[in-house]
């Protein structure tokens, strides 16, 4: 029973390792999984910047767990993981303005619709390549 168990184990930990060596690649932007990890791992870190693809994966990865929780239970779950990950998409999207020039409290313009739409437009920027500001945010 024990020898199941773990081959089970060197089962998924085998599937883990192929699903990075599909999904990483030398000099590839960061990935779907990359950007989950460090997204969370940085969940509460609103300095340094965030690339573009970082922040669009990690907003995927919001919209499909929201989803997947609204479908488990919309009156319990979905609250719970909304709170959850607030503070994480607020440091990721700091992380983001940061990285097209932007201080991170235009974050505050979320608050109403026209400041989303804003947002949202610089949130699609391709990142500042200036290594003197990027190195300000990276000490």
């Amino acid at each position: 029973m024990l020898s199941d168990v773990q081959s089970i184990d060197n089962f998924w930990d085998n599937c883990i390792v192929a699903l990075r060596c599909i999904c990483i690649s030398k000099g590839a932007k960061v990935t779907f999984f990359k950007s989950v990890e460090t997204c969370l791992r940085k969940y509460a870190d609103f300095s340094g910047t965030a690339p573009r693809s970082e922040f669009w994966w990690f907003q995927l990865f919001q919209i499909l767990l929201n989803a997947v929780a609204g479908i488990i239970d919309a009156s319990v779950v979905q609250p719970v993981v909304g709170l959850l990950m607030i503070l994480p998409c607020l440091a990721v999207g700091a992380r983001r303005l940061r990285d097209v020039g932007r201080s991170p409290w235009w974050l505050l313009l979320s608050i109403t619709l026209i400041g989303i739409l804003v947002l949202l437009y610089w949130w699609v920027q391709p990142g500042r390549e200036d290594q003197e500001y990027i190195s300000e945010y990276h000490e």
